[in-house]
């Protein structure tokens, strides 16, 4: 289907490396999803070369194969160092643009790199659009290409199908539930430039790496690569248990759905709401005080007005600094929210993107780029941000100021984060 959501599309807008400025070439994106091409990823830090695995003497060829294939998972586990920020051979650097805006990433920070699928549906579109537009300007002339009635007059162009349609096509396919949910483009908005992303069904299984003439329809449950039925017979493979690749994807995209579920506008709402109700409960707080200390410095105003005035200035400047430091917290707290529901909803939007549109590789990639423990990242923030709050507080202490007999209500503002 074409792109639904406005967030897809704006992911897919940024054509251009954030590192060469140039055209971005095997888009990658970063946990910021910030997109770079892989080559410019690579050529600012490369890990220095491994040394080959040494065979040993004594073991059959079947059993290094079961090693190799038990260590490829082992290295798929461990592919991301916390330490190195390593992922599959690349000591990922921290995000150039990010870095350049003063977001400089702690130490122990994780990085994470899958692929931008949004810029390739974008850039593969541009070709097919053009094509399109050139047939819709003939419209009047076309013939519905789903009824092949000679008087049905083209008005619309289903996605999903490949075919221009008829009024009375577009009806029944809102009505049928097998294609209630094509993507159905007019041909005026064709016409006037609207983008369509062509559905390449044949993508969806790439080319074997080993076997270039066949496509891979298998998933390699030890090496975890995607492989043709002719490497499951092979000497690499043959005694690894393999599955269909989509089953053997599809636990990885019901995690990261699952996940991303939970990253809803209303949880949002909710945290942001909460911060607010408790930013007022310090300025009502404040307030209240403000009107206490101004009663109970009036009692003694005769005697020691100018002393009292003196303290009235230090103590009330005391409450309005707690406030404003309060205030200002609660706004940072709110503004690194807003920042996070930014990232959430464009890994929302990937997942979304990822089932409906990724490839078999987008999906691999993805995966051992770590994409769900970023997922799991976010979802920690924010139940950091859920359950955080200032800590603003103010107290009172009972003092004599400045003879025994003058027993005053001092207020002392406490404030700690």
């Amino acid at each position: 289907m074409a792109l639904s959501k406005s967030s897809e599309s704006g992911l897919g807008d940024n054509l251009t490396c954030g590192i060469c400025d140039g055209k971005l070439q095997n888009g990658q994106f970063l946990k910021c999803f910030h997109t770079f091409c892989e080559k410019c990823l690579k050529q600012q830090k490369r890990e220095p070369g491994r040394p080959k695995s040494e065979t040993f003497s004594g073991i059959g060829n079947s059993a290094i194969s079961v090693a190799q294939g038990v260590f490829r998972v082992a290295a798929n586990l461990f592919a991301l160092d916390p330490d190195q920020e390593e992922i599959n051979g690349l000591k990922l650097p921290s995000c150039p643009i990010c870095k350049g805006k003063g977001k400089a990433e702690l130490q122990d920070s994780r990085q994470y790199l899958f692929p931008n699928i949004f810029a390739e549906m974008k850039q593969g579109s541009v070709d097919f659009t053009d094509k399109l537009r050139e047939k819709a300007e003939l419209c009047q002339t076309l013939r519905c290409e789903s009824c092949q009635e000679n008087k049905c007059k083209v008005s619309s162009y289903c996605v999903d199908c490949k075919q221009f349609i008829c009024a009375t096509c577009v009806t029944a396919h809102k009505t049928l539930s097998v294609t209630r949910n094509h993507s159905i483009v007019s041909t005026t908005d064709i016409k006037n430039g609207k983008n369509v992303i062509d559905v390449d069904i044949d993508r969806a299984y790439p080319n074997c790496n080993a076997h270039p003439s066949t496509i891979t329809t298998k998933l390699c449950t030890i090496c975890q690569t995607a492989i043709c039925t002719e490497c499951v017979s092979s000497e690499t493979h043959h005694m690894h248990p393999s599955v269909d690749i989509k089953e053997g994807l599809r636990p990885f995209l019901n995690e990261a759905q699952a996940l991303v579920s939970k990253f809803t506008p209303a949880r949002f709402d909710k945290i942001v709401v909460s911060h607010l109700e408790h930013k007022k409960s310090i300025a009502d707080k404040a307030e209240e005080l403000r009107k206490q200390i101004n009663e109970d410095v009036d009692v003694a105003r005769a005697e020691l007005l100018q002393q009292l005035e003196d303290k009235r200035v230090s103590m009330l400047a005391k409450v309005s600094r707690i406030e404003s430091e309060s205030t200002r917290a609660t706004n940072e707290l709110i503004k690194s929210l807003e920042e996070i529901r930014t990232r959430a909803n464009m890994a929302e939007s990937y997942v979304d993107v990822l089932g409906r549109r990724g490839t078999v590789t987008d999906i691999l990639m993805a995966r051992r780029g770590g994409f769900l423990d970023l997922l799991k990242d976010i979802s920690s923030e924010i139940a950091n941000k859920e359950s955080s709050k200032t800590q603003g507080t103010l107290r009172l202490h009972t003092t004599s100021f400045p003879f025994p007999r003058y027993q005053l209500k001092w207020y002392t503002p406490l404030y700690c984060d």
